[in-house]
């Protein structure tokens, strides 16, 4: 089973403005059931985003690549065709509530019908990850509260140098 699993690679793709904790036990979680995955952040010239794109892919690379043979890249356009692009089986989501699957599953509905080879599966956070996401990080950071629980340490470090 394990030579299976391992030949099936993965896409988990968004904004990751910034990258969390929470994103990383989703990584961590899909490492561990054998996925090969690739991690796609999500270029919207519409919405330039907090964190610089160019900066979001590095930070995440030196998060993850230490310890996870996973590839990081920036895309434009739509996440299926990145997810074919890297020959992705599937999408990985997080989801934290019933809001989160509600856009999820039209997410999915959308996908398939663009490419109905491309699944999505759906992984719950765990429970102290619960509360964790990009926009609460923002908010705390720009409050001047303290977001070191919720990110990555050298993202954690990224953020004093930008303030």
């Amino acid at each position: 089973m394990d030579g299976f699993m391992a030949q099936i690679k993965a896409a988990f793709v968004g904004s990751f403005d910034p990258f969390t904790r929470g994103h990383l036990d989703i990584v961590q979680r899909v490492q561990t059931l054998g996925f090969d995955l690739v991690v796609g952040v999500g270029c919207n010239p519409d919405k330039p985003g907090w964190i610089p794109v160019a900066d979001r892919v590095q930070l995440i690379q030196q998060a993850l690549c230490p310890t996870y043979s996973i590839c990081v890249e920036s895309f434009a356009g739509l996440a299926i065709d990145f997810a074919r692009r890297h020959q992705a089986k599937c999408f990985i989501r997080g989801v934290r509530n019933a809001t989160d699957l509600e856009l999820e599953m039209n997410m999915a509905w959308a996908n398939y019908d663009l490419a109905p080879e491309v699944d999505t599966l759906v992984l719950p956070p765990r429970l102290q990850r619960l509360h964790y996401s990009s926009s609460l990080v923002r908010q705390i950071y720009h409050a001047g509260g303290d977001v070191s629980s919720l990110v990555p340490e050298n993202i954690y470090d990224y953020l004093l140098r930008m303030s």
